[in-house]
């Protein structure tokens, strides 16, 4: 209940219970941090992160809270990726460039790719060079056309840049994308994904999130009237993020507008909460 109806006053609760002894409790602090977006749980978050990965180090696969651990420290980052700001953002562009981190029995592989993943839906355009640079560093096939992906997701960022038309662009009808130069031979490396399906729908979830970014009417309307009735959950799920941060109780009734068209949408059963949940915020505001 805090982490859905707080503001960054909640922050002395939340840290108390940073370390708590319950893996549950923890992990929904991180969250609450991330997702009210309190400044201030940066150097907590930092702090409870190095702890946890020296932690790790000596840990293997066989103990029984590895994978636990591990999911908190995605948890950490992509938290702290929501947050933002440049001492956030510092640790999650060190980390994600970094050199893969050893344990006894295994790289932490999926760490550095859920990092990667979790920043680029809210890192700024000056991160594409640094996508670039992680794509034109990776040594084996696979890690590339991972790489790969992350900066055909980027090239939204960086071709839009302040550009709300350029962003809204995206949920316009879908032009093909098979004539884009690499997209064939990275569908056959990733294996099993069709990337024609996918890049579209992670293209337009990171438009979404972008256009939280302009506290303007134009993405309010762009948000409310597109992102939420588009045909994917992840990008449902962005749109309503950046509307929590840009809308003002004088968008109530726009939203409430909103909700009563959304009712009669069979694909949005399952969103109806989420908007919800953003409307009693607003309220709350």
């Amino acid at each position: 209940m805090i982490n859905e109806l707080g503001d960054e006053s909640v922050f002395p609760i939340l840290e108390k219970h940073i370390e708590d002894k319950s893996y549950g409790i923890r992990i929904l602090v991180e969250k609450g941090m991330g997702n009210i977006g309190i400044k201030k749980a940066v150097p907590v978050l930092i702090k409870r992160y190095t702890k946890l990965k020296k932690i790790m180090i000596f840990k293997s696969q066989d103990d029984s809270n590895y994978y636990l651990e591990l999911t908190e420290l995605m948890n950490i980052n992509k938290a702290l990726a929501m947050i933002g700001g440049n001492i956030a953002e510092k640790h999650i562009v060190e980390e994600m460039t970094r050199k893969t981190f050893k344990t006894e029995v295994k790289e932490f592989d999926e760490l550095m790719s859920t990092t990667q993943m979790s920043f680029i839906n809210f890192a700024a355009p000056k991160y594409y060079k640094v996508y670039k640079s992680i794509w034109e560093t990776q040594k084996t096939v696979k890690t590339k056309a991972w790489a790969l992906l992350l900066l055909k997701i980027m090239e939204v960022a960086n071709n839009c840049k302040d550009s709300i038309a350029c962003y809204a662009a995206y949920f316009d009808e879908e032009k093909s994308l098979v004539k884009e130069e690499g997209l064939k031979t990275l569908a056959k490396e990733l294996g099993g994904q069709n990337i024609l399906e996918v890049l579209p729908i992670l293209r337009r979830e990171k438009a979404a999130y972008s256009l939280g970014n302009f506290n303007t009417d134009e993405a309010k309307k762009i948000l409310l009237e597109k992102v939420l009735f588009d045909k994917n959950p992840r990008v449902r799920i962005a749109g309503t993020h950046s509307l929590k941060k840009i809308l003002t109780k004088s968008d109530i009734f726009a939203l409430e507008k909103v909700i009563k068209k959304a009712k009669n949408k069979s694909y949005l059963k399952k969103s109806m909460s989420l908007y919800y949940k953003l409307l009693n915020n607003l309220k709350n505001k």
